[in-house]
């Protein structure tokens, strides 16, 4: 069971972890968020490659912004990877936990390296070296194929709603619709939740919900409530593009119940025990 890198958590909410990464002056030590709810990964300029096209990159309230493609190279314990992405300005890749970021890895970096993300024992491992026997464990299917993102169904008052696995964001989030059945609307003030290119005000309620998972050929139900927050107006959770997604399922809620992502097999490993 070999560990490329532990998990770093960070008081803003974020995971990181620490890697080699080559520059143009040799291998320096790099930071990187880990973000399930990005499509592609990000560098920043100075450990960036860069190709000759560019596309777009787009955040939470639909904002786009048009970036190079690029290549970056990567060591974690010794295994050299290689990673297509997108090179951003420094200036989007803040500091977080007082290090500075040299990128973000998503889903294009877990799928290519057959990644577990593994909240559990607070590391990143690759699939073909991780040992631990699965076959017991309740597990949720994800699915990658409709935005290449992970998504999972979570049920709502007998309605079965599609949300995103979203390490990448610090909150729980959620369409305004849902807000308005919730247990417990919170009577607080509105405050502000940071995309990678805008922000946004939102509010916060309290939501029961269910998982319908898998255990031994059986269904399993675990039942869950936690905090949402809810943007009145529209953002990437609503727009025509994402007009199937009702919300996020944030890294805190995921680092509280311990889940372990498997990019190789398309699962998400539970089991209530672990929760805290």
């Amino acid at each position: 069971m070999q560990l490329l890198a532990f998990f770093i958590e960070s008081k803003e909410g974020h995971t990181m972890i620490r890697a080699q990464t080559l520059t143009s002056n040799g291998w320096i030590n790099t930071y990187y968020i880990i973000d399930t709810g990005a499509a592609k990964s990000l560098f920043s300029p100075e450990v960036s490659k860069v190709k000759g096209f560019c596309d777009y990159i787009t955040d939470l309230n639909g904002v786009t912004l048009m970036s190079q493609r690029c290549t970056a190279v990567l060591s974690l314990a010794e295994h050299i990877m290689t990673v297509d992405g997108n090179v951003v300005d420094y200036d989007i890749l803040p500091s977080v936990a007082g290090k500075h970021l040299s990128g973000i890895l998503g889903v294009d970096f877990f799928e290519k390296y057959h990644i577990i993300l593994d909240f559990f024992n607070g590391g990143i491992y690759i699939r073909e070296s991780w040992e631990k026997e699965t076959n017991e464990y309740p597990f949720i299917p994800m699915n990658l194929e409709s935005y290449h993102i992970p998504m999972i169904l979570l049920n709502f008052q007998n309605h079965k709603l599609p949300f995103v696995v979203d390490t990448g964001a610090t909150n729980n989030m959620m369409v305004p619709a849902i807000t308005y059945n919730s247990k417990e609307m919170m009577n607080w003030e509105s405050y502000v939740i940071k995309g990678l290119i805008s922000s946004c005000f939102a509010k916060e309620c309290e939501v029961d919900f269910y998982i319908q998972m898998y255990r031994e050929g059986k269904i399993v139900r675990y039942d869950f409530f936690d905090i949402f927050a809810f943007i009145e107006r529209d953002t990437i959770v609503r727009s025509s593009i994402f007009n199937t997604i009702y919300g996020l399922i944030g890294n805190d809620f995921i680092h509280r119940q311990k889940w372990i992502i498997d990019f190789a097999e398309r699962k998400i490993y539970i089991n209530v025990e672990w929760s805290c």
